[in-house]
């Protein structure tokens, strides 16, 4: 028995064996590992070590956010394309629960969203139209070609709308037609 413990003690010694500090199991040495396969897979896996990672992740990215910018962002750049398989792929598994997500938002937030796409457009409206009219300009057969189609579809649909819109706005439609009739008729004059 004293042989026995005098073998391991030799074997610990010569860096052949370790003890785990924590449950005093004898594993194989590797060079810095303190403790056996379960302790490590229990310390790894407890509340207490997660909430410490978290917590010093949360510090350290408090404390240099252009550096975690930068390193999200050489991330981003490298794996582009595997995050935008992981994209598509999400999509195609959970479109339907997105756009009944977006749709909630949309319901809930429609003023806001509104203000946001007016305020938006009012910012970028040259450059908007500039992109539109070149859009249309490279593809304008096929935009008439849509257009066509799209009121042959949808003609009630359209109709109904532009009633409806005449209806809410008359009072500003009539101001608008007469405020252009009178530029029309002092532009005739002048031309006389």
């Amino acid at each position: 028995m004293f042989s026995d413990y005098y073998e391991l003690y030799e074997k610990i010694m010569n860096k052949e064996l370790t003890i785990c500090e924590t449950c005093d199991n004898v594993f194989d040495y590797v060079r810095q590992k303190r403790f056996c396969d379960e302790c490590a897979k229990k310390r790894k896996y407890s509340k207490s070590q997660k909430e410490y990672r978290k917590e010093y992740a949360r510090k350290y990215r408090e404390k240099y956010p252009e550096r975690t910018r930068a390193a999200v962002k050489k991330y981003q750049d490298k794996n582009k394309e595997k995050i935008k398989a992981r994209g598509r792929k999400y999509y195609e598994e959970n479109h339907e629960k997105i756009k009944a997500r977006k749709r909630k938002y949309y319901e809930e937030n429609h003023e806001k969203m509104k203000a946001r796409g007016r305020k938006y457009y009012e910012e970028n409206r040259e450059r908007i139209l500039e992109k539109e009219k070149k859009r249309r300009a490279d593809n304008i057969e096929e935009y008439r070609e849509g257009r066509r189609k799209y009121y042959a579809e949808n003609k009630e649909k359209i109709l109904k709308y532009q009633r409806r819109y005449v209806e809410k706005n008359k009072e500003r439609i009539y101001a608008r037609n007469r405020e252009y009739g009178r530029k029309y008729r002092a532009m005739k004059r002048e031309e006389e």
